[in-house]
């Protein structure tokens, strides 16, 4: 968590992002120590470098204007979306083997991923942008 950087007070830019930027940073500082995921589901987190990012994003998106609730659900969705995709980029170069089982639509799906981590890349920063697009539907309710 001490690789993860922080953007400088964003109160003058939009939430969207500084949450963004920070989910990068994180990603970053996990994808370098993937066999560090695993343990984060046996221990709590009492990292003061954890709770800094943690403070950023509650303070950003209540700035933003979600509720208590929202900004807990927001955090852990972004927990589970970022480790995640860390995991993703240790994933092996073909994640998928061909074979019968794999049918029509998925093997043309498959043809158009690219070498990784550019196809890991593209795949978070496509999540993120759909992540962040249905999170400020719920701030302009």
């Amino acid at each position: 968590m001490s690789e993860v950087v922080l953007p400088a007070d964003g109160a003058d830019e939009p939430w969207a992002d500084t949450v963004a930027e920070i989910m990068r940073s994180y990603r970053r500082s996990y994808a370098r120590y993937p066999r560090l995921i695993p343990l984060l589901t046996t221990h709590a987190v009492n990292s003061s470098h954890a709770f800094t990012m943690y403070n950023a994003l509650a303070t950003t998106l209540s700035r933003a204007g979600f509720c208590d609730a929202d900004i807990l659900r927001v955090i852990t969705l972004m927990d589970c979306f970022v480790l995640g995709s860390a995991l993703d980029l240790a994933a092996p170069v073909d994640p998928w083997e061909s074979g019968a089982e794999v049918g029509p639509e998925l093997a043309a799906a498959l043809a158009t991923g690219g070498e990784k981590p550019g196809r890991a890349d593209d795949a978070f920063e496509f999540g993120l942008a759909v992540v962040l697009r249905g999170l400020a539907d719920l701030t302009s309710r």
